[in-house]
Protein backbone atom coordinates (compact mmCIF):
# COMPACT_ATOMS: atom_id res chain seq x y z
CA UNK A 1 0.00 0.00 0.00
CA UNK A 2 2.83 2.40 0.77
CA UNK A 3 4.21 1.75 -2.71
CA UNK A 4 1.02 3.16 -4.21
CA UNK A 5 1.25 6.26 -1.99
CA UNK A 6 4.89 6.75 -2.93
CA UNK A 7 4.06 6.49 -6.62
CA UNK A 8 1.17 8.94 -6.21
CA UNK A 9 3.37 11.38 -4.32
CA UNK A 10 5.95 11.24 -7.08
CA UNK A 11 3.32 11.92 -9.73
CA UNK A 12 1.30 14.60 -7.87
CA UNK A 13 4.15 16.02 -5.84
CA UNK A 14 2.23 15.41 -2.59
CA UNK A 15 0.98 12.43 -0.63
CA UNK A 16 -2.51 11.42 -1.62
CA UNK A 17 -4.80 9.77 0.93
CA UNK A 18 -8.51 9.15 1.19
CA UNK A 19 -8.98 12.17 3.45
CA UNK A 20 -7.27 14.43 0.92
CA UNK A 21 -9.83 13.65 -1.75
CA UNK A 22 -12.80 14.81 0.38
CA UNK A 23 -13.69 18.44 0.70
CA UNK A 24 -12.90 19.83 4.11
CA UNK A 25 -15.83 22.24 4.16
CA UNK A 26 -19.26 20.98 5.07
CA UNK A 27 -22.35 22.83 3.98
CA UNK A 28 -25.49 22.58 6.05
CA UNK A 29 -28.74 22.82 4.16
CA UNK A 30 -31.64 24.25 6.07
CA UNK A 31 -35.18 23.38 5.33
CA UNK A 32 -37.35 26.24 4.22
CA UNK A 33 -39.77 27.40 6.87
CA UNK A 34 -43.11 26.02 5.75
CA UNK A 35 -46.24 27.56 7.23
CA UNK A 36 -48.80 24.86 7.86
CA UNK A 37 -52.24 26.40 7.62
CA UNK A 38 -54.93 24.80 9.73
CA UNK A 39 -58.65 25.60 9.60
CA UNK A 40 -59.92 27.58 12.56
CA UNK A 41 -62.16 24.76 13.79
CA UNK A 42 -59.23 22.33 13.61
CA UNK A 43 -56.98 24.62 15.65
CA UNK A 44 -59.80 25.15 18.14
CA UNK A 45 -60.23 21.41 18.55
CA UNK A 46 -56.47 21.01 19.05
CA UNK A 47 -56.48 23.70 21.76
CA UNK A 48 -59.68 22.40 23.36
CA UNK A 49 -61.70 25.59 22.86
CA UNK A 50 -64.50 26.68 20.56
CA UNK A 51 -63.72 28.42 17.22
CA UNK A 52 -65.13 31.71 18.53
CA UNK A 53 -62.41 31.76 21.22
CA UNK A 54 -59.71 31.29 18.60
CA UNK A 55 -61.22 34.18 16.63
CA UNK A 56 -61.09 36.43 19.70
CA UNK A 57 -57.42 35.60 20.33
CA UNK A 58 -56.43 37.83 17.43
CA UNK A 59 -54.21 35.26 15.73
CA UNK A 60 -52.96 35.84 12.17
CA UNK A 61 -55.65 34.64 9.78
CA UNK A 62 -55.72 33.75 6.10
CA UNK A 63 -59.03 33.31 4.31
CA UNK A 64 -59.13 30.78 1.47
CA UNK A 65 -62.45 29.94 -0.10
CA UNK A 66 -64.37 31.72 2.67
CA UNK A 67 -62.71 29.52 5.33
CA UNK A 68 -60.45 30.98 8.03
CA UNK A 69 -57.00 29.34 8.32
CA UNK A 70 -54.33 29.98 10.93
CA UNK A 71 -50.62 29.11 10.74
CA UNK A 72 -50.30 26.21 13.18
CA UNK A 73 -46.78 26.74 14.59
CA UNK A 74 -47.05 30.52 14.54
CA UNK A 75 -50.32 30.47 16.44
CA UNK A 76 -48.93 28.13 19.09
CA UNK A 77 -45.89 30.39 19.52
CA UNK A 78 -48.13 33.44 20.02
CA UNK A 79 -50.29 31.61 22.55
CA UNK A 80 -47.22 30.32 24.41
CA UNK A 81 -45.81 33.86 24.64
CA UNK A 82 -48.99 35.02 26.37
CA UNK A 83 -48.79 32.43 29.17
CA UNK A 84 -48.18 34.02 32.57
CA UNK A 85 -47.15 32.24 35.74
CA UNK A 86 -48.03 33.34 39.26
CA UNK A 87 -45.31 35.41 40.92
CA UNK A 88 -44.90 32.94 43.78
CA UNK A 89 -44.00 30.14 41.41
CA UNK A 90 -40.49 30.25 39.96
CA UNK A 91 -39.52 28.48 36.73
Amino acid sequence: MSGVRDAASRIDGAASTMSDTRESTTTVRRRPQIKILEPRHGLAAYLGVVPRTVQRMGLPTTYIGNVAYHPHNGSLAIIAARVRHPKGRQR
